[in-house]
């Protein structure tokens, strides 16, 4: 274990002792250091994905007792995964991945498995492979998220365009000659994309009606409504519960010459423009750290976020969270290392007793962190560690890559955590 965590706004919300914490090291080596990971919400079935040595999608399925390899994917010209997805009853996945350099017109592919065989393959951007359908894409894509369904998505194109869909429907959104700080996030019918327009921050929300989708611009945050004219305002996370709210979270960061310091503000984002923002002055940074997000449980009643910063001589992770409209200003978990770190999104239980997230540092050092525990994972690790939960918070999965010496191949290692 490593240095505790240690609060300054009040006491911990969740039920946070260790769990049993079981190590498997996959036999296969991966070609690439980014891996993806999903989990089913029983948390019975879960499904790593690799890059193999022939540049090929790989996979290790998890069918409740071991990880079980399935067949390779067809098509060779993959450079790294990026994202995953998989079915409630674990039988078809979905994994998203970019093309080699070179190997093809487009950035991004996709590939669908059913029971662990190659299903399905992305050929166009005419023709993008979704979990259940194709899709129409007016440009190619640079990054896919999807909901739980697999029928809903949202999309960033190199167009610097978004794009929305609803099992047939689709619809444009905002574009712009620049690359937008963004990020995106997609429940049944509701897609939506959390967008820096630098001095503001906007919600394009997506929502089908049974005829169609309807699409607003709704401004969040921005000099016009915080009397900071020289701010830079940046999203780094949006998640929905299961009934469709929505919340956001972003840095309010000011310029170079300005002596003050970055802070954060999340909150419950609404489609009539009355959002209820929370602002966390005491926790401000002068340095924030690459990565972090925001996760909001299936019930709605706790919504958590994560960033990274440096303190005097080390970096930190902290950990905050509204619960019950009550706001916490969490916890701070020093890393024990100089070295700049990145931090995951948390991952939190339906019902939002549970929370866990990884940190991954430029020395190679990867942690799993919780409210009340720090576990070490890794001296070598490659790339931030992908964690999963199941809906009950009883089960949970992290896998990452590790460098090995003398080998230009990585090494895969998972952790399996029963609480």
């Amino acid at each position: 274990m490593g240095g505790g965590p240690f609060s300054t706004g009040g006491r911990i919300d969740f039920e946070d002792y260790e769990p049993t914490v079981t190590a498997i090291t996959y036999p296969e080596r991966a070609a690439s250091p980014a891996l993806a990971l999903a989990i089913s919400p029983s948390g019975e079935a879960a499904v790593v994905f690799f890059t193999t040595e022939k540049g090929h999608v790989g996979q290790a399925r998890w069918l409740g007792a071991s990880w079980e390899p399935g067949l390779d994917g067809t098509d060779d010209r993959v450079r790294t995964v990026t994202n995953a997805w998989l079915s409630e009853d674990g039988y078809r996945s979905w994994v998203s991945y970019e093309f080699a350099r070179g190997s093809s017109p487009y950035p991004l592919g996709s590939e669908i498995f059913s029971g662990g065989l190659p299903f399905g393959v992305t050929t166009s951007i005419e023709e993008f492979q979704l979990p259940y359908r194709q899709v129409s894409f007016e440009k190619p894509p640079l990054e896919v998220v999807l909901d739980r369904s697999g029928d809903t998505g949202a999309a960033f194109l190199d167009t610097s365009r978004f794009q929305y869909m609803v099992r047939d429907w689709s619809v444009p959104g905002s574009d712009s000659s620049y690359v937008l700080p963004h990020v995106m996030a997609a429940l049944e019918d509701c897609p939506s994309a959390l967008i820096s327009l630098r001095d503001q921050v906007l919600w394009e929300d997506a929502r089908y009606d049974g005829t169609g989708i309807t699409l607003s611009h709704i401004p969040v945050d921005g000099a016009f409504m915080s009397r900071l004219p020289r701010h830079t305002f940046v999203p780094f996370g949006l998640s929905y519960s299961a009934s469709s709210s929505v919340w956001g979270a972003w840095r309010v960061v000011p310029p170079a010459s300005d002596s003050s310091e970055a802070f954060i503000r999340f909150g419950l984002l609404r489609t009539g423009g009355d959002h209820l923002i929370w602002e966390f002055p005491t926790i401000r940074s002068p340095r924030f750290i690459e990565g972090g997000g925001l996760t909001v449980s299936r019930d709605g009643e706790v919504a958590a976020t994560t960033w990274g910063y440096r303190l005097a001589n080390a970096s930190a992770v902290r950990l905050a969270w509204i619960k019950n409209w009550v706001s916490n200003e969490g916890i701070t978990v020093p890393l024990e290392t100089p070295s700049l770190c990145r931090v995951s999104a948390p991952a939190l239980s339906a019902s939002g007793h549970r929370l866990i997230a990884s940190a991954h540092c430029s020395d190679g050092r990867a942690y799993l962190l919780a409210p009340n525990w720090q576990l070490s994972l890794s001296d070598w690790a490659a790339d931030l560690p992908k964690i999963a939960l199941s809906d009950s918070g009883n089960q949970g999965f992290v896998a990452w890559t590790e460098w090995v010496p003398g080998d230009s191949r990585y090494r895969i290692e998972t952790r399996v955590l029963v609480w």
